[in-house]
């Protein structure tokens, strides 16, 4: 049976009472002693390090969201995890690692903690970096008023500067259930 990457990752890897940790000797089993200081002097080597509180950016290989990559016994991991590892030697399987500094290139371990999902999409929100929404309540009600009145989806798509496909979503109510038409005014 064929284990995705994922799953290999955290097979050497001690155990929990909440599951498997992933440790930076497990990332780099099988590989040759002069082949692991390898990765570390690679590693420290695409750091630009700075003074212990400001930000210590990479300089290697980034993806198209500008947090930095590095390829690890043939498999490639994200800088900042890496960083991680190095200084605290292990991450629960469920768990991210966070950037305190809301700097994705950032590898500083002191801007780094672990935490849960939720922790991760509430801080990306709160950074502005996780929602790519663009209509608000009141522009539902608009559009949907609009498409109502003989407006093309076309037409609204155009002045929202959204896809057509997202105007008929939301006058189809397979999104934006929750925001009513009218608001009830009390008496």
């Amino acid at each position: 049976m064929k284990q995705n990457r994922a799953a290999k990752r955290y097979e050497g890897s001690e155990a929990t009472e909440n599951g498997r940790v992933l440790t930076f000797e497990a990332l780099i089993w099988g590989m040759r002693p002069h082949n692991r200081q390898t990765v570390i002097e690679r590693f420290w080597a695409r750091v630009a390090i700075g003074e212990q509180d400001e930000c210590w950016f990479w300089r290697g290989a980034t993806t198209a969201a500008r947090y930095g990559i590095l390829s690890v016994n043939r498999e490639m991991i994200r800088a900042h995890r890496l960083a991680y590892l190095l200084e605290n030697g292990a991450l629960p399987h469920d768990r991210y690692v966070l950037h305190k500094c809301n700097e994705p290139s950032c590898v500083n371990p002191r801007h780094l903690v672990a935490g849960t999902a939720a922790q991760n999409s509430a801080d990306m929100i709160a950074s502005g970096r996780g929602s790519n929404r663009k209509l608000c309540d009141d522009d539902v009600r608009t559009i949907r008023a609009d498409h109502a009145a003989g407006v093309s989806l076309r037409a609204l798509a155009l002045r929202y500067s959204v896809a057509p496909g997202t105007i008929w979503h939301v006058t189809s109510r397979k999104t934006w259930r929750k925001v009513l038409d009218r608001v009830n005014k009390a008496a």
